[in-house]
């Protein structure tokens, strides 16, 4: 796996863009929904003890998330930007382990 450093820009990993800042998820879930048309993004954590799956969108002062290790323990919360850092989601970012698969080149569209 690669990664290419850019400042300002997510890092990608192949197939996968690594979230280090909360101003990247941003970024990314906006990147997805010009390009694809739908709210949200999914993203998931890597974990000693499994993957976390995590959907997020955009809401108002901060994010909608809905995060899961299976169907049938999935939870959702509003959590402000200013608090993200106190979250699971927050702490995935900070701690590196936050990625989202990258979305495939479109003809004619810069990403």
């Amino acid at each position: 796996m690669y990664g290419m450093c850019i400042p300002g820009v997510p890092t990608r990993f192949g197939s996968h863009v690594r979230v280090g800042s909360v101003a990247d998820l941003e970024c990314l879930i906006k990147e997805r929904e010009l390009l694809v048309g739908e709210q949200g993004r999914k993203f998931v954590a890597r974990a000693d003890d499994g993957d976390i799956e995590f959907d997020v969108s955009t809401v108002g002062c901060g994010f909608e998330v809905r995060e899961s290790k299976s169907a049938a323990d999935a939870k959702r919360y509003f959590v402000a930007a200013a608090e993200l850092d106190q979250s699971m989601l927050g702490q995935c970012i900070a701690t590196g382990r936050l990625f989202t698969e990258a979305i495939p080149a479109v003809p004619g569209v810069r990403n």
